[in-house]
C-alpha cells in the first residue's frame, strides 16, 4: 500500500506482499500512518520489508510485524528522516539480508519513541539484529530484546549526535555485544553487563509465562521492581493475588513494567464475593497461613481455601456478577506445590444460578479460563472443584485482556 496522506488502519492485515519499498505499506513526504491492533506479516522489500516511511509519521500501537524480509535494510520498519512512535508491539522473526542492518527496524535522521515492545528472534547479516540506526533522537522504554542476531550488536547498534536511550529494558541471549555504538543506558538488564549508569543489572530475569504471555518476571526475578520513572500502569494485586506479593507499583524491568503494561494486559480486579458455600478443608497451609471452613475471611487474599478431594467451593458473587464479552478471563491461582505435593487439578464451573452451571476447563496449578463469547451473562455463581487430589486455592481474579485482534482465516479453494 501506498500512502501520501494521512491514513489510519485499526483491525487490519497486510500479508504476503512485495515491493522495491515497502512491501507492506509505503509512507511518502508529509504521509501520516496509524495503526492500531494490526498485523504486517511476511512481506518483502529491498528498503522496509514491512514498512517503508519517509519524512513522515508512524505510529504503531498494539501491532505485530512478523516475519518480513528485506534485502538491503530493515526488514520489519524503515525509516529515513521522519518519526517512529511505537507502543505495546511485537517484532518478531523479522531478516534483514544487506551489508548494512536493521533485522527489525532501520532508521536514519528519524526520532524514534518505543515504549513497551518485544523485539526477539530478529536477525541480519551485519549489525543490529533487532535496531540498527544512525542520529536522530530515539528512547526506548521498558523493551524486551530476545535472541536476536547479527554480525555486529546482536540487539542495537547505533551511532549518532546523540546516543540511544534505553531505560528499563531487557535484553538476553542477543550475543556476546548485544549492544553496540552510542548508548546510555539506565535501570536495564543487560546481558554481558558493562554498561555504566544507575541501576543497570546482569542477571536472568527468568521469564515465565503467566496470564498468556511469555515474559512476565517471576516473584523473585532482580528485574522485578527495578526500573525507574513512572510507575507500572497496573494494580497487580487486582490482576492477581498471588503475584502481587513480590511485585508493588515500582517500575518492573521489560515489556511488561511500566506505564505501558496496561497496554498489554488492560487491566483486571479481584472477584467481590457475597457469600461461600461448600468449602472444605484440610490441614493447616503453613505457606500462606490456614485455611477458614465453610467461609472466606474478608481478607482472604492473604490465605489459601483448601478443598479437600471430590470436594468444592461455591461463590456467589451477587451483584458484582461477571460479564460476558471478548477479552474477559477468569484467572484461579493456586497453591503451585506449596504444600510440598506438586501442582494439584480442578475443574471451573460458572452460571446463571448455582443449579445450572457450565463447566469452563480443567487447570492445573495457575490457570486461565476464558468465558468471553461463549455463555449468557450475569455469570453469578463460579464452582470450583477438587479432582483426584486436595487443592489450595489462593486467589481468583477476572482478567481484562487487551488481546491483538486476529485476522480471519484465509477461504479454502
Amino acid at each position: 500500500m501506498y500512502e501520501a496522506t494521512s491514513t489510519r488502519y485499526v483491525n487490519s492485515a497486510v500479508i504476503t506482499n512485495v515491493a522495491s519499498n515497502g512491501g507492506g505499506f509505503h509512507a511518502r513526504e508529509g504521509a501520516r500512518v496509524e495503526m492500531e491492533n494490526c498485523f504486517v506479516d511476511q512481506n518483502i522489500a529491498d528498503y522496509g520489508g514491512g514498512v517503508y516511511e519517509y519524512e513522515g509519521i508512524l505510529q504503531l500501537d498494539n501491532v505485530s510485524l512478523r516475519s518480513n524480509e528485506s534485502e538491503q535494510q530493515g526488514a520489519g520498519i524503515y525509516s529515513i528522516f521522519g518519526n517512529v512512535a511505537m507502543n505495546n508491539s511485537t517484532l518478531r522473526l523479522n531478516v534483514d539480508h544487506g551489508d548494512t542492518g536493521g533485522g527489525a527496524l532501520y532508521t536514519y535522521g528519524s526520532d524514534v519513541t518505543i515504549r513497551g515492545s518485544i523485539f526477539e528472534y530478529n536477525a541480519t547479516t551485519s549489525a543490529g539484529g533487532a535496531y540498527y540506526g544512525t542520529d536522530g533522537l530515539v528512547s526506548m522504554e521498558n523493551c524486551n530484546f530476545v535472541g536476536n542476531l547479527a554480525g555486529t550488536g546482536g540487539a542495537i547498534s547505533y551511532s549518532g549526535f546523540n546516543p540511544v536511550f534505553l531505560l528499563n529494558s531487557i535484553a538476553r541471549g542477543n550475543g556476546i555485544d548485544p549492544l553496540e555504538g552510542d548508548c546510555l543506558v539506565d535501570y536495564s538488564n543487560i546481558e554481558g553487563g558493562g554498561w555504566p549508569g544507575p541501576g543497570n543489572i546482569d542477571a536472568n530475569p527468568g521469564f515465565i509465562s503467566k496470564l498468556g504471555y511469555g515474559y512476565v518476571l517471576p516473584g523473585n526475578s532482580s528485574s522485578m521492581d527495578a526500573g525507574s520513572g513512572d510507575a507500572d500502569g497496573l494494580n497487580w494485586c487486582a490482576v492477581s493475588t498471588k503475584y502481587c506479593r513480590n511485585n508493588d507499583a515500582t517500575a518492573d524491568m521489560g515489556a511488561y513494567g511500566g506505564p505501558t503494561v496496561v497496554g498489554w494486559m488492560g487491566g483486571g480486579h479481584g472477584l467481590e464475593v457475597e457469600s461461600v458455600s461448600g468449602v472444605s478443608a484440610g490441614s493447616a497451609d503453613l505457606a500462606l497461613g490456614a485455611p477458614y471452613r465453610g467461609q472466606v475471611p474478608s481478607d482472604w487474599a492473604n490465605y489459601a481455601v483448601r478443598i479437600d478431594p471430590g470436594g468444592s467451593l461455591t461463590l456467589d458473587l451477587g451483584d458484582h456478577y461477571l460479564v460476558d464479552e471478548r477479552g474477559i478471563d477468569l484467572y484461579v491461582e493456586e497453591v503451585d506445590g506449596e504444600d510440598g505435593f506438586g501442582t494439584d487439578s480442578y475443574e471451573v464451573s460458572v452460571g446463571t444460578t448455582a443449579l445450572a452451571l457450565t463447566k469452563l476447563g480443567t487447570g492445573t496449578g495457575d490457570a486461565t479460563f476464558d468465558i468471553g463469547g461463549s455463555l449468557s451473562a450475569p455469570l453469578r455463581y463460579v464452582k470450583i472443584e477438587a479432582l483426584d487430589t486436595d487443592v489450595e486455592i489462593d486467589g481468583i481474579s477476572v482478567i481484562h485482556q487487551k488481546a491483538l485482534w486476529a485476522p480471519p482465516a484465509p477461504a479454502a479453494n
